[in-house]
């Protein structure tokens, strides 16, 4: 009787485990398109400025805008990954 209790216990563990991770991760993925539209509304306040100030701007904006996004988004993921990983205990 107590191997099957403790498997009932390990059953439970790991699938409040499973639900907490699930949690985590749509939790991770809200937030990286919340910084997703956070950087729109930044690129669209400094459009103008790259356009006139950036060397070929008016040019290639729509190229560099792709860039700064993938580059902003990349380093925002890694940043949530480690402090997830750090804070909730979460493998990588």
């Amino acid at each position: 009787m107590n191997g099957s209790l403790n498997t009932s216990d390990y059953e439970s563990y790991k699938t409040n485990k499973l639900t907490m991770n699930i949690y985590l991760k749509a939790l991770e993925r809200s937030l990286l398109i919340l910084g997703a539209f956070i950087y729109f509304n930044i690129i669209a306040y400094y459009k103008k400025d790259i356009i006139e100030y950036v060397p070929y701007g008016k040019k290639y904006y729509t190229a560099i805008s792709l860039v700064s996004h993938l580059l902003f988004i990349f380093s925002l993921d890694l940043v949530l990954l480690y402090i997830f990983a750090f804070v909730f205990d979460m493998p990588i």
